[in-house]
């Protein structure tokens, strides 16, 4: 494990040229069924993508955690990284929220066992539904692993931070059986569970699974 510098990131950001960024932007409207971020939003997105992808070739790395919500509540960057996520998890790189070690396990623990990426996600029980719904701002887009076809997808404004990044919104195969784990390293513990994808958007605002 590296630990990391923000000022790094924001080094490797400074350095992006806006006409490479807007290349990549424009190729993600044009395979996105919708898209509601202004072009601005769309090329500061594309920009962190460049950089993270700098920054993991220049380290030899290939899974990153930075702490995405400091950076945008601190002004250090104008962007959330989600599309950023979105776009490297389609070449092996694949990023962890807001700097959290214990998903960063999970999701190696996945990785490895089945070759296929995962997400991070809170979630929120219903019990009288027997529904668990799971919900944050950035899902893979290669769900079958880096040999599997391309989800398709909208781009959204990262909506909980007053419109200040860009984010996509995953359709998933409805119906199918997804396990959801989480590893705890200080308690030593795992939870499993086995559940139905109900709703097929994975986005900031909803993404439901019933077991």
């Amino acid at each position: 494990m590296i630990r990391g510098d923000p000022q790094e990131i924001l080094k490797y950001y400074n350095e992006i040229d806006d006409d490479l960024a807007q290349e990549i932007a424009e190729q993600r409207c044009e395979k996105a069924l919708k898209v509601y971020p202004s072009n601005e939003t769309r090329l500061n997105s594309a920009k962190l993508y460049f950089a993270f992808k700098k920054l993991l070739e220049d380290k030899g790395i290939d899974i990153y955690a930075p702490d995405c919500g400091t950076f945008l509540l601190t002004g250090i960057l104008p962007a959330y990284p989600c599309m950023a996520f979105f776009e490297l998890s389609k070449q092996g790189y694949y990023g962890i929220c807001e700097s959290d070690m214990d998903c960063a396990i999970s999701y190696l623990f996945g990785l490895t066992l089945t070759g296929r990426p995962g997400f991070v996600s809170n979630q929120s029980l219903d019990t009288s539904k027997n529904q668990i719904t799971y919900m944050h701002c950035v899902a893979p887009s290669k769900l079958y692993g880096l040999e599997g076809n391309e989800a398709s997808y909208e781009i959204r404004y990262h909506s909980e931070t007053h419109l200040l990044g860009a984010s996509p919104s995953v359709k998933f195969p409805i119906g199918e059986i997804l396990t959801t784990i989480k590893i705890s390293i200080f308690n030593k513990k795992i939870a499993i569970r086995l559940v139905r994808l109900l709703i097929m958007s994975w986005m900031i605002m909803d993404a439901s699974l019933k077991f």
